[in-house]
């Protein structure tokens, strides 16, 4: 499991794409949402005694969905993962182009990660 650790921001970002991975996280943050279904997604954040807060992203199987499918589905979590941030700084007037340098930053982190496990699991099923 690896936190994306923020030095601007008091929070940790977390991608999750694995249910077994989401299940484990969800032992110690006390979250107790269902894990997304295929082509779903879902934000949520939990305040940590370890970890402070913690946000995270989960996609649920999306093997079968277009990939600009999936691009425009983490670019709406982005959103999501911004808001939750500004809430918990207390920023409630945000300029536009902040938001948009964020959203643009959240959103090329998660299609990099995504592509990260994609290239490791194509690495798995050639080697077999």
């Amino acid at each position: 499991m690896k936190f994306h650790k923020n030095e601007i921001f008091p929070m940790n970002l977390l991608f999750i794409t694995e249910e077994k991975e989401y299940l484990a996280v969800m032992r110690d943050s006390g979250i107790t949402e269902p894990f997304p279904n295929m082509g779903e997604a879902a934000t949520l954040a939990a305040d940590t005694p370890d970890q402070g807060l913690i946000i995270l992203v989960l996609l649920g199987e999306h093997a079968s969905l277009p990939k600009e499918t999936v691009a425009a589905i983490l670019a709406h979590e982005s959103v999501h993962v911004k808001q939750f941030l500004f809430d918990a700084i207390g920023e409630d007037t945000p300029g536009v182009e902040t938001e948009a340098y964020l959203v643009e930053f959240y959103t090329r982190y998660l299609l990099t990660e995504l592509k990260k496990r994609e290239d490791k699991k194509t690495k798995k099923t050639t080697k077999k």
